[in-house]
């Protein structure tokens, strides 16, 4: 997932391996003559097309890798319109809609090997509205009917329609793969696409530790109590420095008495009583447009050195952590302190 929809830029190899797959059955589709084509044309598909042939009995290795990527291939054809005599009505993607392909339907009698040359009149180079009107529904018909016509007559061309040139690339294929996943297809209704503040907080001039620090606890990632314990690792969540409460993600760094007296000592004591409490990403993301980049910066060094201490009294058994948390939290922002950075998150 890329960072700026809350991931961290890593790909999904699986899904990246057919995209590039996916280019050697574009490469095929459109007959490029290579080699390669001219060998896996001459063994699987001489009398058709790569669209049209099948996968066969005994594949080879290569035939079965490129054959895998070959749906998502499909997913992503449309043929741009000349004359017609390559493309079939009710098979092939013809009829743009809105960035996706849409095949036309009917409840009517229709012949299933209906060309799209049938529907244009070559002699005066236009569409046959009587037929159209009848054969499709009143949005398909619009569409047909508003697709410009080559006066060249040329012949059919295959379009790559994620991209505006028409040409295929691994980079639009890898999203069109991964739009299959039921975990990006959530983060697009949920609208993260709109969310700013992943890509505020990449682009801060900050030390990469506090951006990744940020980050998990966004993600929920922080080993808090309550996180331990919906992981099934403990029974008891509440905070083991106050007592009072469960420990989350927002009540150990903002919270608890201990974390609260460091706050209200501090130049962002009435940012944080005025921000939003229900995420500590919604927290943050309102916090950043209330401070700025600069300030903020200064509010992530004092948030991970909160954790840091936090740390120290759970683990260490220090009580004594407050004392040098401002100093921690500074000296961490600033880059200053070389033991500061060798200490674990």
């Amino acid at each position: 997932m890329p960072k700026h929809m809350g991931g961290m830029g890593f790909r999904d190899l699986r899904v990246f391996n057919e995209a590039l797959l996916a280019k050697q059955c574009w490469r095929l589709a459109v007959g490029d003559d290579s080699l390669l084509h001219r060998v896996l044309r001459a063994k699987y598909y001489p009398k058709c097309s790569f669209l049209e042939a099948y996968r066969g009995g005994s594949p080879s290795y290569t035939w079965r890798s490129i054959w895998a990527a070959k749906s998502l291939l499909l997913e992503g054809l449309r043929w741009r319109i000349g004359n017609g005599r390559k493309v079939l009505v009710w098979e092939d993607n013809w009829i743009p809609c809105e960035g996706f392909i849409a095949c036309p339907s009917t409840d009517k009698e229709f012949n299933p090997d209906l060309w799209v040359h049938d529907l244009i009149d070559e002699e005066n180079l236009k569409w046959r509205n009587e037929i159209i009107n009848k054969m499709f529904s009143e949005e398909a018909a619009h569409r047909i009917l508003a697709m410009p016509l080559s006066f060249q007559f040329s012949d059919d061309l295959i379009q790559w329609w994620p991209n505006k040139d028409g040409i295929f690339s691994v980079k639009s294929a890898y999203w069109l793969g991964k739009l299959r996943s039921p975990s990006i297809c959530k983060i697009f209704d949920e609208n993260h696409m709109n969310d700013k503040w992943w890509t505020m907080l990449w682009r801060m001039n900050i030390i990469p530790k506090l951006k990744h620090f940020t980050w998990r606890a966004c993600k929920g990632m922080l080993p808090t109590k309550e996180t331990l314990k919906r992981r099934h690792i403990l029974n008891d969540d509440t905070c083991p420095r106050c007592k009072q409460g469960s420990e989350t993600a927002v009540h150990a760094l903002f919270e608890c008495q201990k974390c609260r007296s460091i706050w209200n000592n501090s130049e962002f004591a009435k940012v944080i009583l005025d921000s939003p409490s229900s995420s500590l990403h919604d927290k943050l993301k309102w916090v950043y447009d209330k401070l700025g980049e600069e300030k903020m910066g200064l509010f992530l060094g004092m948030m991970w050195a909160l954790w840091t201490c936090r740390n120290k009294v759970v683990v260490g058994g220090e009580e004594q952590w407050w004392v040098y948390t401002f100093g921690l939290g500074v000296s961490t922002y600033k880059n200053s302190s070389p033991s500061v950075l060798k200490t674990e998150i």
